[in-house]
């Protein structure tokens, strides 16, 4: 299984312009698959994502807004793109700065679907 995960992420990172990389991890940062370039250190990347997810979902519920679905944060550098990907994973998306985000969010959707349909 893990073979196919990384297969299909680096498909992704292969050929959707302006992806870094790409990682699947748990809601605690405990990584389940991931391809990113080597200038990201991955443990760091799932980290900080788990972070991001906590808080944002945190912060919404405050507002009486429920059912984390993404998170975009836009940074001087790129863009950190999370998505809930089921119960017990999320998947995020290191991105450049003058990437096309719809082309990439939908390419992501893609992928989505194929990891689902490969039962994780």
């Amino acid at each position: 299984m893990s073979e196919k995960l990384y297969n299909l992420l680096d498909d992704y990172c292969s050929n959707v312009e302006g992806v870094v990389g790409i990682g699947i991890f748990t809601p605690s940062g405990l990584e389940v698959s991931s391809h990113f370039n080597k200038k990201i250190n991955t443990k760091l990347a799932h980290a900080v994502s788990s972070v991001i997810y906590r808080y944002t979902q945190e912060m919404a519920m405050r507002l009486n807004y429920t059912g984390f679905k993404y998170n975009l944060t836009y940074t001087d550098n790129g863009i950190i793109a999370l998505r809930k990907l089921d119960a017990d994973t999320l998947i995020m998306v290191l991105v450049e700065p003058n990437a096309d985000v719809n082309n990439v969010l939908k390419k992501m959707e893609t992928v989505v679907t194929s990891i689902k349909q490969t039962s994780l």
